[in-house]
């Protein structure tokens, strides 16, 4: 059995570097591993690297002994650097013995800051300054920190109340769930806390304890106060948000404001998503779903890939990070929310007792797996209830539940099928990634500014290919496709292009413009001719100069696109040929914009339709769609699907991941769901399966949330839910169709 692959957390290093001041910041430090499928000798393990500029280091130096995750820091040698200010791309070369190599760019932006202290980028260093305390019942201790940074002095005691809010849900299934406090703080003419009034978001960290647990983490909102002025003593309200909130805000770019490029696994990309949120902690995530051969020990985010060019609008304008992030927690029904002062991903569908599983992550690493016990019982102070109803003011309401609903995936275009469709030379010599270049004779050479080749005319009997695309390109049956191809003749005997184009074995034969089983070779001339050789009835033919081809094809079968572009041929030889970029795109004009998901009870017990949605991922089995999920090869696209808790598993439970996302949807209200709301006297976590006393066989999660530390008492609604598994064509079906770029409502039928 061979080595998988090679796994880098990153798949791309944003980095900044400070001449004046000699500090580099961003993304410096990864890990790198090999993944395996058996037994192997010790050396497959062994991971090399190495980096295109010799001021880039590597430590350790070299390489690693990688079978698991090993750390690496890049850094600069300050002696060897010798750049301008600007941004920069190069990249490092990840190898190993039994695995293909992994080629991960680092965009480095140059900059030179004036500092007169000699420091470079500030970092932050937050120190306590005010605090105040709350004991709403005996032995439960709620303790506000309010934290400047570089602060340097002693820490005051002040008199305040905090209410802990959550964003309120529409339904179990939102996405993106902030969180938020409002202080209200009493302020004097001896301490007036007007030093609160801060410029930047971030001068105040603040967090919420209880009982020495954090449970809330975030930033003084300081155009959120307000001051209520009473005689010497005065009241201030101050809003602190956990930066979820301000995501939409914020353009999906990389720590140096350039857009992204390549494909990221799902973490990472979540991962950058919410540093911009100034809140630098780890992520724990449970998702029990899985792509069919997934490693299921593993969770779903860190084992598919994404291409980050689906998420720019109109090719060049970046999503904001709210956008992003919905996108891919939406492909699972996930909700992301900020839980005791950490990030937690999880369906709430799977939430169940006695407890769920959580893999940590922090800065894209794994380091641990937990069980979280969500488990919270609510009944009246008479039975003896540790969290019971209090302000009588329960009361119960009526959810509908769901008949149908659809989820659509928008395919989105690829601008370029493959990658480097401008043939960049890399290094000094003939090397163009993406591409494997033939030079039979020696007369193959670069062209001046590293893109694209030169070839003299080719003499021999035999075709003589020039390059060839080496990455995997898969492509779908059906789908219209563009190729683009730039090339000249120059000079004497340089006579026009030659080139195959095959999908699956198939090749397309531009004469009758059919595909046939068997490799063919079209010729396009771009020559004038110019009379006979004397005696020898051979042309003299003569370049054009610089020519483009354009041909538009329907791929005859679902398999894997070659493209080859041959040497030119010509008796005498003598003339130049010149490939400049070889491209390939979707013809939008003839392909499907996407796929409609249509989930159905069979059962007709409701007349209520959940509003559709629209994702911008999903299965595709195809390269021509940057939204086209896939493996974590980062090269095979994804087509079936599983849950991991679902009884039929991996056997006959596989489907797509959106059929799964819209049978998720019926599932969570199988029947008219209760919907109970009230105070509880109490503190439970927004995570939590809730039992309600009198309420036997049904389960509930909050809703809307509030809950105040001076009273210790919550504001809570929270809906039933229902995680019970349905029988596909008895209880339910799905229904699949191709999109034309028309958005439908669902009906019922």
């Amino acid at each position: 059995m061979q080595v998988t692959s090679i796994g880098v957390s990153e798949s791309a290093f944003s980095l900044t570097y400070d001449k004046l001041n000699h500090v580099l910041t961003g993304n410096t430090l990864f890990s790198v591993m090999v993944g395996d499928l058996g037994d192997e000798p010790s050396n497959s393990f062994y991971v090399n690297y190495s980096v295109d500029e010799p001021f880039f280091k590597l430590m350790p130096s070299g390489g690693v002994d990688a079978e698991t995750p090993k750390l690496v820091r890049l850094s600069i040698d300050t002696l060897l650097f010798n750049l301008g200010i600007g941004n920069y791309t190069f990249y490092i070369t990840f190898t190993s013995f039994y695995a293909s190599d992994v080629v991960i760019p680092i965009y480095l932006s140059v900059v030179e800051t004036e500092d007169p202290g000699g420091g470079g980028t500030t970092e932050r260093d937050y120190k306590l300054k005010y605090f105040f305390e709350n004991e709403p019942r005996n032995g439960e201790v709620y303790r506000c920190e309010i934290h400047m940074d570089k602060f340097d002095g002693t820490p005051k005691e002040i008199e305040g109340t905090a209410d802990y809010k959550f964003q309120n849900k529409k339904d179990h299934f939102d996405p993106v769930v902030a969180s938020n406090l409002n202080l209200k703080l009493l302020a004097s003419t001896e301490l007036d806390l007007q030093d609160l009034y801060s410029e930047d978001e971030q001068t105040y960290k603040v967090f919420l304890k209880k009982n020495d647990q954090v449970i809330f983490v975030g930033f003084l909102k300081p155009d959120g106060i307000n001051e209520d002025y009473v005689y010497s003593k005065w009241g201030l309200d101050i809003d602190v948000f956990d930066g979820l909130s301000t995501l939409k805000n914020l353009s999906f770019t990389n720590d140096n404001g350039i857009r992204f490029s390549g494909k990221y696994t799902g973490l990472n990309i979540v991962t950058t998503c919410l540093k911009k949120t100034g809140l630098d902690l780890p992520i724990n995530i449970n998702c029990a779903v899985m792509y069919e051969t997934g490693p299921g020990s593993l969770s779903a985010f860190e084992t598919f890939f994404l291409n980050t060019e689906r998420y720019y609008q109109n090719g060049s304008d970046p999503m904001d990070c709210e956008s992003v992030i919905k996108s891919i927690l939406q492909l699972f029904n996930a909700t992301l929310i900020q839980h005791n002062g950490e990030w937690y991903i999880y369906r709430t569908i799977d939430l169940e007792i006695p407890t769920v599983t959580f893999n940590k992550f922090y800065n894209n690493l794994y380091q641990s797996s937990f069980v979280l016990s969500p488990l919270v019982e609510i009944g009246s102070q008479i039975n003896d209830f540790e969290i019971f109803h209090a302000e009588a003011n329960q009361r119960k309401s009526i959810a509908p539940s769901v008949q149908a609903y659809r989820v659509t995936y928008q395919y989105g275009n690829a601008s370029s099928v493959f990658s480097n469709s401008e043939l960049q030379l890399q290094g000094g010599g003939l090397d163009i990634p993406g591409w494997t270049v033939h030079n039979v004779d020696g007369m193959v050479y670069r062209n001046e500014g590293g893109q694209g080749l030169t070839s003299k005319t080719y003499t021999g009997s035999d075709d003589a290919p020039l390059i060839a695309l080496n990455q995997s390109i898969d492509i779908n049956s059906g789908a219209v496709i563009k190729m683009i191809i730039r090339f000249a003749n120059v000079g004497t005997n340089s006579v026009g292009l030659r080139f195959s184009l095959g999908v699956n074995g198939k090749y397309f034969n531009t004469d009758d413009e059919q595909w046939q089983g068997s490799g063919h070779i079209n010729f396009i001339a771009n020559y004038s001719f110019e009379g006979f050789y004397p005696g020898s009835g051979i042309k003299i033919c003569k370049g054009r100069g610089d020519a483009t081809y354009e041909m538009t094809v329907k791929a005859p079968e679902d398999g894997n696109l070659s493209l080859t572009v041959f040497r030119d041929r010509h008796e005498l030889g003598a003339g130049d040929f010149i490939i400049r970029s070889i491209n390939v795109i979707p013809n939008d004009s003839g392909n499907i914009k996407g796929r409609d998901f249509t989930a159905q009870r069979l059962k007709r017990i409701s007349t209520v339709t959940k509003p559709n949605i629209t994702l911008f991922n999903g299965d595709s089995v195809s390269d021509l769609f940057v939204g086209t999920i896939y493996k974590n090869d980062a090269d095979t696209p994804t087509e079936k699907w599983f849950r991991l808790n679902d009884p039929n598993g991996s056997s006959t439970g596989l489907r797509e991941l959106l059929s799964l996302n819209a049978e998720d949807n019926l599932r969570m209200s199988p029947r008219p769901m209760i919907v109970f709301e009230g105070g509880v006297y109490g503190y439970l976590p927004f995570i939590s399966y809730i039992k309600i006393d009198a309420h036997e066989g049904k389960v509930f999660q909050p809703i809307e949330y509030s809950f105040n530390t001076g009273t210790g008492i919550l504001k809570l609604r929270s809906r039933e839910f229902s995680s019970a598994f349905m029988q596909n064509d008895i209880d339910f079906r799905i229904d699949q169709q191709d999109n034309y770029g028309n958005e439908t409502k669902v009906t019922i039928v």
